[in-house]
């Protein structure tokens, strides 16, 4: 499912925007990412019905999505 043709956006607070706006299809959140962190924009995902998935470290997303630093969560615009 990985395409590195997909578009995304990084960061929490992106990510939060884009789910609320219901342009995201999906989001993906790093293993070691934050509670706090996870925990906001699982919070705000469930509301608006975008699936989440849990994979990847921090570094592993970075490396996959040409991100200069750690990034824990990348979501998926549709």
């Amino acid at each position: 499912m990985d395409n590195n043709t997909e578009r995304t956006v990084v960061g929490k607070k992106q990510i939060l925007r884009f789910t609320k706006a219901n342009e995201l299809k999906r989001i993906r959140i790093a293993t070691d990412a934050d509670v706090d962190y996870v925990r906001a924009i699982v919070s705000v995902a469930k509301a608006h019905n975008v699936p989440v998935e849990t994979e990847d470290t921090m570094e592993q997303i970075a490396h996959r999505y040409g991100i200069d630093v750690p990034c824990g969560a990348v979501g998926f615009l549709k």
